[in-house]
């Protein structure tokens, strides 16, 4: 007997007996599935902590980087009678190393109770100003005619994905529910001051920690994405 397999074809059996009578050949339709595919395993649209966590480092890189706000400009001048709040940003800021202190004069205007302005008068006080260091972090934004001065410290990362919902359907889509944890890996050395984080607490607690978060994700076309 001899047998002729193709794939997805049907194909004919010719059966003979020798050395008896002769039997027609029979006609034996034989049909060979096609194998399934074997998914890869970078495939996007398979539920892996990699795939989630690349969208999620994804979703953060596109945030705004983190940092400290300070409503002034540089170079500012305090009088020495300021002794404030004000006063002590200044101070953290110059024992950071992103701002030098000198002395220098200071302007005050003076008002009447309504408003009219009265006269300027000369006051000793520090003059503050960005340092070489300083000036690699800073920027400044204006609004309503005031300017904000900000000095960038880092950007949130994704820590561990550390688990996530098997993916099931809902509202027409399938989602999973993905639990993790981020924080920042990019503080420069300046920010690990004590000065500073007692003046700015959040960024003594993104030094000192980090935040565990959970997101839904959705599937699309193009992979998992958080859902909007």
């Amino acid at each position: 007997m001899k047998t002729l397999f193709y794939p997805s074809i049907v194909v004919l059996a010719c059966v003979l007996v020798v050395g008896c009578s002769k039997i027609p050949a029979a006609a034996v339709p034989v049909v060979v599935a096609a194998p399934s595919p074997t998914p890869t395993p970078d495939d996007p649209l398979k539920p892996t902590k990699e795939h989630f966590k690349a969208a999620l480092d994804q979703y953060y890189a596109s945030q705004p980087p983190l940092t400290i706000d300070i409503q002034s400009e540089f170079p500012a001048t305090l009088p020495e009678r300021e002794t404030g709040p004000r006063r002590q940003t200044m101070k953290a800021l110059v024992s950071a190393g992103i701002v030098s202190e000198e002395e220098g004069d200071e302007p005050i205007k003076y008002y009447n109770p309504i408003g009219t302005y009265l006269f300027t008068k000369t006051e000793p006080g520090e003059k503050y100003s960005l340092t070489d260091l300083g000036r690699k972090y800073y920027s400044t934004t204006e609004q309503y005619n005031t300017t904000y001065s900000h000095f960038t410290y880092g950007r949130y990362a994704v820590r561990e994905v550390s688990m996530f919902t098997i993916p099931s359907e809902g509202f027409g889509q399938t989602m999973s529910e993905v639990h993790y944890s981020y924080q920042d890996f990019t503080l420069p050395t300046w920010a690990r001051n004590w000065d500073l984080e007692s003046v700015f607490p959040q960024l003594k607690s993104d030094v000192e920690h980090y935040y565990p978060d959970t997101k839904v994700f959705v599937l699309t076309s193009d992979g998992w994405q958080i859902q909007q």
